[in-house]
């Protein structure tokens, strides 16, 4: 997937990726050997980003980003484009970190006080390695106080060829 194929809805380009294709894109991604972003664009982020120009460049630098929301799919469609699924965190991050585990580091970057915490616990559950070896750092705040919290991990955010793990 390039960004020439990207679906652009309100100056954000949407990559056009099915839920099964995704977490094989994921795979791919990893492969190639680079650090990669993956982000979500729906109704909100996409009003969002037209106030924030931080925001918008950074949905759009990201590796992937996917259609989280049927008013996205619309947007698309009202602008003679398709989005062929919707697909929330909740419809593949299980399977995400099934395929992770003991594979990939991941990061959980964001949501609201207690969300990332809840959703790592839930992690241990299912990935116990995925959880225990990413950095879980929440988010009520914006970009400049998000930057200074991944800071403080930024050591653990760095590739350690050492480790043999891939980062997505």
């Amino acid at each position: 997937m390039t960004a020439s194929d990207r679906v652009e809805i309100l100056g954000v380009g949407v990559d056009p990726l099915s839920a099964s294709d995704l977490i094989p894109t994921i795979e791919r991604m990893i492969a190639n050997g680079a650090q990669n972003t993956i982000a979500y664009a729906n109704v909100h982020v996409l009003n969002q980003a037209q106030n924030d120009r931080r925001l918008q460049d950074f949905l759009n630098a990201a590796d992937l980003v996917y259609c989280d929301g049927n008013g996205v799919r619309l947007g698309a469609r009202v602008l003679g484009q398709t989005l062929p699924s919707r697909m929330t965190g909740a419809d593949w991050i299980w399977d995400l970190a099934a395929t992770a585990e003991g594979r990939w580091r991941c990061y959980w970057i964001g949501g609201e006080p207690g969300v990332t915490a809840a959703a790592a616990e839930a992690l241990v559950l299912v990935a116990l390695d995925v959880a225990r070896r990413g950095v879980h750092v929440e988010l009520g705040v914006g970009l400049d106080v998000a930057a200074e919290l991944l800071e403080d991990h930024v050591d653990d955010l760095l590739d350690r060829r050492g480790e043999g793990a891939n980062q997505a």
